[in-house]
């Protein structure tokens, strides 16, 4: 049994498993190392379009995001070399969109 966590993207409410969020997670992050620093707008958008994916290809409440959706969803969107190059300075992002409520 896969454990699976409930999130919030784009104002909608999701279950992931676990490795889904991981690696939704890891992307959302690298796309905001390469927005300037305080755009959230994009970020915003980018977690809407996301979300929009996600109901196409979910389209019942009870069945979970997995891996194979997300990284459907992420070859769709696009890679995060797409956005850009990293800002400078490396500096660690603490700052993640993805809102998430874990349950077992």
């Amino acid at each position: 049994m896969k454990e699976t966590i409930n999130a919030n993207i784009g104002s909608l409410a999701f279950t992931l498993d676990r490795d889904a969020y991981e690696e939704l997670k890891a992307y959302f992050a690298d796309i905001r190392r390469r927005l300037p620093e305080g755009d959230t707008e994009t970020l915003d958008d980018i977690e809407r379009r996301m979300a929009e994916i996600f109901r196409e290809k979910v389209n019942t409440p009870m069945r979970v995001v997995t891996l194979d959706i997300v990284q459907a969803a992420i070859a769709q969107m696009g890679a995060p070399d797409d956005f850009g190059a990293p800002r400078s300075g490396g500096e660690a992002v603490s700052y993640t969109h993805l809102r998430a409520h874990e349950t077992k």
